[in-house]
């Protein structure tokens, strides 16, 4: 059996800074720390408990600006940040000078108490180091095998060489390799395979992907990165800088959809496992022929073991080795594809650190799903389990887009930690928004976001998540096969088939069932089996997991035989098995008896799940926690973890509309609530049962309960009883004032190139046609990696090269004061000239608006009522002259015209929609202000705020202008009463909105909750739309909120 490296002590043990007295040493196994350690280290997470994002460098970056960026980190709540190079990234990668920043962010990050997490690739997927891989090893391109018929011999000689040639005749197939007769001597059909080459392209530096079933590859890689790394912060591996990202290293074949995996060992590899020649057997790959499900299955096997022998466990034992924690993840959402990763599952035995990523904000459950894909995340908590790994990681709300709010986060997040993970990875956070870079998957967790500076919130509540969900132990004792080696028999790169498919949905289906089930479970990978598998009396244990009972789930139709050897001996031991399939008719991917002559031996043991199968589960397995009242299509998660005296219960709704009311029994004496928001804890209603409570909950949509039951017992807590709530009648009226001046972003501009000028383009056409009339196919900063500085040496283009883009708008005056604030933001001023209606305007000093890359123009005065000019004037041309939207800022009011919108001037608002009251780009946000006067608070009364209907990224709420909280979740409350004073009281409500409206994508009627780079590269059909065509989230205060009083009923 392959043997676990563990990870060095240092990296692995809890670093309370306030509570390290109180923790037990790392080496004691039991259930984690003290219950008064947990509840410290909950009220004040620290670093290695809040969340990291990935700090992305797209930029050239400055030790001034890391140091502001890791201090707004810091400010924020967050616990660190992941190093990130990223298209954009103008520092040339790996260099000293780009070794010698990352040095001074570890050291900044060591004096500010964060953790500086070292991601390994520029860009991804993991193994290229930013084309210097292949720049060093030409023959490391990752590679393919082509399949090509010809009916009848193929033409010679044949470019590339074939390494393979195949003729079908009337009994099978025949190798004619090297034997091939001339063209015309036979009709036969013959099938020819070579190895094609991934083609050079930009994402890779101007080179290839690489072969990472190579383990020199590998060590190449692992050299010029994390060597490079270890030369100047080595020192700091496994302190303040904790771990290593991978990112989504894969073995997909080069050439398209015509061909199957490939590397130079591949056919050795096989014959040594298998025993046969995979030559004369490589058309089963594709077709129906042959022993083709046995072929299938051995081939994606082998292509496992020469992933995780050449990749996985060689950087595994690098990490290890140095103090490191290898996180990252792999693309586990092509399963069961096993195309890219046969078994990703299996990949995360080789992570000290499991991970994931969810992308979007999008639910769905199907088998290749993100955000809703249940499976995903239970893998690599199974995995943690199985290994003893503490933590588990999510790459999360990549590409959701910019109207993401902290509902969606919250709701995303929540379910990821009720179904495991404990560490929060956001995706992403930009250096800048320059160019190209607002577009690269957006949202950011930075200072770009108008709702950034609220954002602690959201991070103290993760942050103490975390804690309680990293803690103590998960102990599930129920273990599901996941059949993935069943989906490698029915796989082929040919099309799918119905067997292929329904292996996906049938586990998914029953994935969706165990979690609406609310049953405890692991999930394994045959793979872990293999090497990580045993018996004991009634268990089957996987490493540090132990199960009493083995689920076959809907799907499986094969076995390995080392899952069959060890599902022999754990039933001839007392072991169970609950089988929803009929006995699998294939282990290995060959026909046998053997798993029905097994069944049939122990009946008694391995039984069928029948129409009450989770009935039989449970009375199989008991669960110690029992829900009563669930609806049986709930999108209800939970996560119990174990200590020693107490055990913490993470609830979470998924559901978006609808509350979820139930109650649970579990053992224990006492319970709390622990507030992820605030650290407070406080008795929560229980009856007792024996050694049992019971508790009842409510949950809203998307809202979520944290409980500690405690062994100690104590005496039943009853419900509070229900108040009376009457509103409170305000004095005056609603005052409503925007947070800053109104925004038009113009997306649309007639382009002066080359002598020609071009009408009506959308920005993103027209920037491309300014690189292509330079020489260049399109923006380079937009989808390309740099290699060392091979975009920054195309920076030589002739004085008079340039261009001019000039965007119009239409302002309608009212007297001659009106628009005289307007001003205009034009990205990287220093290499434009800026000109309003003929007169230039220079940027004015010191002033930036979004991104400090974004100058400010004064234009208010040159304004005149009807048509404007802005012009915008690149000369001569430079790599960096991206020409991106120009953005109006003043006190004004849009009105949707014919094309586009027109400046009006302003007007009072009021509750309502922005869009509607002609702010529809504005994202800063607005306040609205009621005075109540209020009598002394009396005992047992309370106060509340009532949002009702609204729309925003979050709801701040402040009473006489100190802050108060939050009513960004449903329902939308938020408890005043230790607020208030006697007396007049001021409340007002800050609803911030998104960087949708401003940013976009704003045509072609972009879904909401997906923002890939795409999105927003095309414009509206027909030329510049009018105003309303274009696409906004109507933001805003839809009703006045409300202030209600609670008084027990006499």
């Amino acid at each position: 059996m392959t043997k676990n490296r563990r990870i060095p002590v240092g990296a692995l043990c809890l670093l309370f800074a306030a509570v390290a007295a109180a923790l037990p040493a790392c080496a004691k196994k039991a259930e984690g720390p003290s219950y008064d350690a947990v509840r410290a280290a909950f009220a004040d997470p620290p670093a290695e408990y809040r969340s990291s994002p990935l700090w992305v460098w797209n930029d050239l970056m400055t030790r001034e600006e890391i140091k502001r960026q890791l201090e707004d980190f810091k400010a924020r709540g967050i616990g660190g940040g992941f190093i990130h190079p990223r298209p954009g990234l103008i520092t040339p990668y790996l260099t000293d000078e780009w070794f010698a920043l990352c040095a001074y962010a570890v050291e900044e990050g060591k004096r500010l108490g964060l953790k500086i997490w070292l991601y390994d690739e520029n860009s991804y997927p993991s193994g290229f180091a930013g084309g210097h891989v292949p720049a060093a090893m030409p023959d490391a391109a990752r590679s393919g095998l082509r399949l090509r018929t010809f009916d009848g011999p193929p033409p010679a000689p044949l470019d590339p060489a074939p390494l393979v040639v195949l003729r079908r005749t009337l009994t099978g197939i025949e190798d004619v390799t090297g034997k091939v007769p001339a063209q015309g001597t036979d009709a036969a059909k013959y099938f020819v395979f070579d190895v094609v080459k991934s083609a050079p392209s930009p994402w890779h530096g101007g080179f290839t992907y690489v072969d990472v079933m190579r383990k020199d590859v590998t060590e190449k890689f692992l050299d010029l990165t994390l060597d490079g790394y270890k030369a100047v912060i080595g020192a700091e591996f496994g302190k303040t800088v904790p771990g290593v990202f991978q990112d989504e290293a894969e073995i997909s074949p080069a050439g398209g959809a015509d061909t199957i995996n490939y590397t130079p060992a591949l056919f050795a590899a096989f014959q040594t496992r298998w025993g046969y020649d995979l030559r004369t057997n490589l058309l089963s790959l594709f077709e129906q022929t042959g022993n083709w499900k046995r072929v299938r299955h051995d081939f994606y096997a082998t292509l496992l073991d020469l992933f995780i022998e050449n990749w996985a466990k060689p950087y595994y034992a690098y990490a290890t080795d140095n103090g490191l924690a290898f996180t990252g993840h792999y693309w586990e959402h092509e399963w069961p594809r096993p195309r890219v990763s046969p078994d990703s599952l299996a990949m995360a035995s080789y992570a000290h650190m499991p991970g994931i990523d969810i992308l979007m904000n999008e639910w769905s459950d199907a088998p290749d799903a993100q955000f809703g894909n249940a499976r995903a995340v239970r893998e690599i908590r199974s995995a943690a389990n199985q290994h003893g790994r503490e933590r588990t990681m999510s790459e999360t709300y990549g590409a959701g887009g910019w109207d993401m709010t902290f509902a969606d986060q919250k709701r995303i997040g929540d379910w990821e930690y009720a179904l495991g993970v404990n560490f929060l990875n956001q995706h992403l956070s930009y250096a800048t928004i320059k160019g190209a870079r607002k577009r690269d998957h957006p949202l950011s967790f930075s200072d770009v976001e108008p709702w950034w500076p609220r954002y602690n919130v959201l991070a103290d509540y993760f942050g103490r998540l975390s804690v309680a969900m990293s803690l103590g132990r998960q102990v599930n004792r129920v273990l599901v096969v996941e059949p993935t080696t069943t989906a490698w028999m029915h796989y082929s790169p040919a099309g799918p088939s119905e067997e292929f498919a329904s292996v996906g949905t049938d586990f998914q289906t029953f994935v969706r069932l165990l979690e609406a089930e609310q049953i405890e479970y692991d999930l394994v990978s045959e793979k872990a089996l293999q090497e990580f598998g045993s018996v004991a009396h009634a268990r089957l244990k996987v490493g540090q997991g132990s199960y009493g009972l083995v689920v076959l789930p809907p799907g499986l139709r094969n076995l390995e035989d080392t899952t069959l050897a060890l599902i022999r001996d754990y039933v001839i031991r007392d072991g169970q098995v609950l089988s929803w399939v009929a006995p699998p008719d294939y282990v290995n991917g060959l026909l046998t008896e053997d798993v029905r002559i097994l069944q049939e031996s122990f009946g008694d043991r391995w039984r069928n799940s029948g129409p009450d199968g989770f009935d039989r589960l449970r009375a199989t397995s008991p669960q110690d926690l029992a829900f009563v009242g669930l609806p049986s299509a709930n999108r209800l998660f939970h996560q119990r973890r174990e200590f020693d005296g107490f055990r913490l219960v993470f609830l979470a709704n998924a559901d978006p509309a609808e509350t979820v009311e139930a109650s649970l029994e579990l053992t224990g004496g006492s319970a709390e609530e622990w507030d992820p928001f605030t650290g407070a804890v406080k008795p929560y209603p229980f009856e007792r049962r024996g050694g049992r409570v019971g508790l009842s909950f409510s949950l809203p949509p998307a809202g979520s309960l944290l409980l500690c039951v405690k062994d100690a017992k104590a005496k039943p807590v009853a419900a509070p009883p229900a108040l009376a709530w009457q509103e409170i009648a305000p004095e005056g009226g609603l005052a409503v004032e925007p947070l800053g001046p109104n925004v038009l972003t113009l997306d649309y501009c007639d382009l002066v190139l080359i002598g020609r000028t071009e009408k009506d383009l959308y920005f993103y056409d027209a920037q491309r046609m300014t690189f292509q009339a330079h020489g260049l196919d399109r923006n380079p900063w937009d989808s390309a990696v740099q290699y060392k500085t091979n975009i920054l040496d195309k920076d030589k283009f002739p004085a008079a090269s340039g261009f001019e883009a000039v965007f119009a708008f239409r302002a309608v005056k009212g007297d001659a004061r009106d628009f005289a604030d307007l001003r205009a933001v034009v990205e990287r001023p220093a290499l434009f000239t800026v000109a309003i209606n003929g007169k230039e305007v220079r940027p004015l000093a010191g002033e930036w608006w979004l991104d400090r890359g974004f100058g400010v123009f004064e234009i208010g005065p040159h304004v005149v009522s009807g048509l404007n000019r802005l012009s915008v004037k690149a000369r001569p041309f430079t790599i960096h002259s991206e020409l991106e939207p120009v953005y109006l800022r003043g006190d004004f009011r849009l009105v949707p015209a014919a094309r586009g919108f027109e400046l009006h001037p302003p007007a009072p608002l009021a509750a309502g929609s922005w869009k509607a009251q002609g702010r529809p780009f504005d994202a800063a946000g607005v306040r609205y202000t009621r005075v109540f006067t209020l009598p002394a608070t009396a005992a047992g009364e309370s106060y509340r705020l009532e949002l009702g209907p609204w729309l925003g990224a979050t709801a701040e709420v402040f009473v006489n202008g100190r802050p108060a909280g939050a009513a960004a979740f449903p329902p939308y409350r938020l408890d005043l009463t230790a607020a208030l004073a006697a007396g007049r009281d001021e409340i007002a409500i800050v609803v911030t909105g998104t960087l949708k409206n401003t940013l976009g994508p704003f045509h072609n009627a972009p879904p909401l909750g997906r923002a890939w780079p795409g999105s927003f590269q095309q414009g509206a059909k027909g030329g510049p739309p009018p105003g309303a065509a274009y696409s906004f989230v109507d933001y805003g205060l839809f009703e006045d909120f409300r202030l209600v009083k609670g008084v027990i009923p006499r």
